[in-house]
């Protein structure tokens, strides 16, 4: 009896340990973790899942994000259909899947509202189809801005502090930008083109990060997502968000 007792306090003791309330690495609330995959595993086929980063993420910001990280995924596979490259196969395909499930009805409808398919000429000269029209920027900097945040655990060992933000930005949504400002953003990227060039779970992902010595909680970032979408971002002090 004696040691059937010792064996159920042992149990509950590990129940307990696996239940103790943790930090979020999104929002800083406590509470139970779940791992969240950074870059989101919606951009990669599975095989490569077990090579993503996991990062100890709360129920609701992990559930929360998943309808971004599907947008994303779908407007990636859709601009890359057509294209011969073998890296985009699994993620066009993917996205044509999803996109045929008879519940995805609204989604599809909500996503190909705004946008069209043409041709247009590739890089050798051949017509290509390619998907024209608009996109919602804004769920596009929310999947980034999670996903610096994320590698910015990963590589610095703590959360980014509460009192610091992410501020990012497509560059498709950067294109009208006065020339002085282009001028400046052109700078930076090239300063961080000379930083070390990493990946995640294969060449899906690529990014360069670049620390400021003085502030280790403030960093520019350069993200590559299947080589045709780019994004730049920062992790800033609040209050002072004026980067450009």
């Amino acid at each position: 009896m004696e040691g059937l007792w010792a064996l159920n306090c042992r149990v509950v003791a590990s129940r307990r340990r696996k239940s103790k309330p943790s930090v979020c690495v999104y929002c800083g609330q406590e509470a139970v973790l779940t791992e969240d995959h950074i870059p989101p595993k919606t951009l990669y086929p599975k095989s490569l899942w077990p090579h993503l980063l996991k990062i100890p993420s709360c129920i609701k910001c992990n559930g929360g994000a998943s309808k971004d990280d599907e947008y994303l995924r779908t407007m990636i596979g859709l601009s890359v259909k057509g294209e011969r490259d073998e890296i985009f196969k699994p993620l066009s395909d993917a996205t044509e899947r999803a996109l045929a499930r008879p519940e995805a009805a609204g989604f599809r409808r909500s996503i190909l509202k705004d946008v069209r398919e043409t041709y247009a000429f590739g890089p050798e000269g051949i017509l290509v189809p390619a998907l024209v029209g608009n996109v919602d920027l804004e769920r596009f900097d929310r999947v980034t801005a999670r996903i610096i945040k994320g590698i910015f655990f990963h590589e610095r060992g703590s959360r980014l502090p509460s009192d610091y933000r992410v501020v990012n930005y497509s560059t498709e949504g950067l294109r009208r930008l006065p020339m002085s400002v282009g001028q400046q953003l052109k700078a930076i990227i090239e300063t961080l083109l000379t930083r070390e060039l990493k990946q995640i779970g294969g060449p899906q992902f690529l990014y360069w990060s670049d620390y400021d010595l003085r502030d280790t909680c403030q960093s520019t970032w350069l993200l590559v997502i299947h080589r045709h979408h780019f994004f730049i971002g920062w992790t800033v002090r609040r209050g002072h968000e004026t980067i450009l």
